[in-house]
């Protein structure tokens, strides 16, 4: 992928990602490595946190939409902790092509207990579609597999030293992979032990800034907007709930990331994103109340980001 974006071409919609095909996640019986086919799904339900009645039609319905075909093919690097995976998303180039592809990540959970909370989180970033490239990082779908009469086991990236798996668009026909390029891949398993699961679960996302260094004193700016970032979410009803330093970085820088949006509440372009919405949740706190809930825990997590 080039390193900044091409202005002509139109950024990849949201919604126009079918299915991904990802090898290197997984093991037959045999012990070699096979490609998952994970389809497009529609999210689960947000999670609630019911604080008196709920009026009806509170929360839409999701769904996925009709979607186009996307055209550029993906690759795979990662990061890891107990509950999933992050794997840096590098874009092999289509010729020619048709969309511009930021920088992306896809979110593989390592269980199945950790799979079944990548719907309801999948069903927040809708939920907060308006806020996507504003608070949090733009989505771009949950994909699923069903791991039908066990016929492989996921590994775990614990441990890899040779952490690229490659990941591909589904465009409906194969695409052509220059020889040279399967011989740079070379996927292989990551070591660990093979966990037979029900299913692999995978969310599809913008790729992010940096965390914030700890031990610096932040901005005062970004404390003000790290402040609003919550104020935003609390006017859509959602408590993030998951107040932790590792949960703040910088936004994506552009290019080759795609532009900032202004916040559709306090008008201003934020420097920062918040990550990680599995544990958030709809509220019905009136706003004014979450709002005092954000300023009881603010304090905290700045202390938590700003301490050596």
């Amino acid at each position: 992928m080039t390193s900044t974006r091409d202005s002509k071409l139109p950024p990849l919609a949201r919604n126009s990602v079918t299915a991904i095909r990802v090898d290197g996640l997984a093991i037959d019986r045999d012990g070699k490595a096979v490609m998952l086919e994970l389809p497009r799904h529609s999210p689960g339900e947000v999670r609630q946190k019911h604080h008196g009645d709920v009026p009806p039609g509170y929360v839409g319905p999701y769904y996925v939409p009709d979607m186009p075909k996307a055209n550029p093919p993906l690759g795979s690097i990662i990061s890891f902790n107990e509950r999933h995976a992050v794997y840096d998303v590098n874009v092999i180039k289509a010729h020619p092509p048709a969309v511009y592809i930021p920088p992306l990540v896809i979110k593989v959970a390592q269980s199945d207990a950790a799979g079944l909370l990548l719907p309801k989180e999948a069903a927040m970033y809708e939920h907060i579609r308006r806020l996507q490239g504003v608070v949090a990082p733009r989505f771009y779908g949950y994909f699923h597999a069903t791991n039908e009469s066990s016929a492989w086991s996921c590994v775990s990236p614990r441990g890899s030293q040779s952490s690229r798996d490659r990941l591909y668009v589904d465009e409906g026909t194969s695409f052509p992979v220059d020889p040279e390029d399967e011989e740079e891949w070379n996927p292989a398993p990551a070591p660990g032990e093979p966990q037979a699961y029900a299913g692999l679960d995978v969310l599809l996302l913008e790729k992010v800034g940096e965390h914030l260094p700890h031990g610096e004193q932040m901005p005062d700016q970004d404390m003000i907007d790290l402040q609003h970032m919550y104020y935003d979410l609390s006017r859509m009803h959602v408590d993030h709930f998951d107040y932790h330093a590792a949960n703040v970085t910088y936004a994506p820088p552009s290019p080759p990331g795609l532009p900032g949006k202004r916040s559709p509440y306090h008008k201003r372009l934020y420097r920062l994103r918040l990550v990680d919405f599995e544990g958030a949740q709809l509220t019905t706190r009136t706003p004014e109340y979450q709002r005092m809930f954000v300023q009881d825990h603010l304090p905290g997590l700045l202390s938590h980001i700003m301490s050596p």
